[in-house]
C-alpha cells in the first residue's frame, strides 16, 4: 500500500518469505495498491474443482488449478541447497551471468548424455527417480535438497520393501 510491501509477519518458510519481499520491493513502485495471497507451498492452492476464481500467486501449477504463476522465490533470493551452494544459489538474475561464462568453457560436446534432477521431495512420486538413479546411475544422476531428502526414507522403503 503506498509504496511498501506488508505482509504477515510468521513464515513458514524464511528463505522463500526472503525471496518474496525481495522480489515484491524491487516492484512495488510499479503496481497500483493491491490486495493479494502468495503461496509459499510447493503445490498450487486454488483447485478448478470449487469453481472460485481467487487472487493467488503460486510458483508451481497444474491445468487443475486456477493458481497464477509468478517467478519462483528462488529465482530472487535463496534457491535451493546444494553441496557446491550449502546457503542457496543466491539471486537468479546474477546467477544467471555465471551459469553464461561456464557454458562457453563446458560446451555441449564435452557434456556427458545423462539425465539429472536435484529438488524437494515435495511428494513421494519423486521417489521413483531418486530409486531410478540408484539402480542406474547411467541414466540419471538425481538426488534431492539436504532439507527434504530425510522424508523418503520411510516412503521408499514402504513402496519398495518387496523389490529389495
Amino acid at each position: 500500500m503506498d509504496g511498501r510491501v506488508y505482509r504477515q509477519k510468521d513464515c513458514l518458510f524464511p528463505s522463500r518469505c526472503e525471496g518474496v519481499d525481495y522480489f515484491l520491493n524491487s516492484i512495488k513502485e510499479h503496481i497500483p495498491n493491491t490486495q493479494l495471497v502468495i503461496n509459499f507451498h510447493d503445490w498450487p492452492q486454488v483447485n478448478k474443482h470449487f469453481n472460485q476464481l481467487l487472487p493467488v500467486f503460486s510458483f508451481s501449477k497444474t491445468d487443475e488449478f486456477f493458481d497464477i504463476m509468478y517467478p519462483a522465490w528462488s529465482f530472487w533470493k535463496g534457491g535451493p541447497a546444494l553441496s557446491l551452494y550449502p546457503k542457496g544459489i543466491g539471486r537468479w538474475d546474477e546467477f544467471y551471468e555465471k551459469l553464461v561464462q561456464k557454458s562457453k568453457i563446458w560446451t555441449w560436446n564435452k557434456k556427458k548424455d545423462l539425465g539429472f534432477f536435484i529438488g524437494s521431495r515435495t511428494s513421494s512420486e519423486r521417489d521413483h527417480l531418486i530409486l531410478l538413479s540408484r539402480g542406474h546411475p547411467e541414466l540419471v544422476e538425481a538426488k534431492y535438497t539436504k532439507n527434504q531428502a530425510w522424508k523418503s526414507i520411510k516412503v521408499c522403503y514402504k513402496i519398495h520393501r518387496n523389490k529389495i
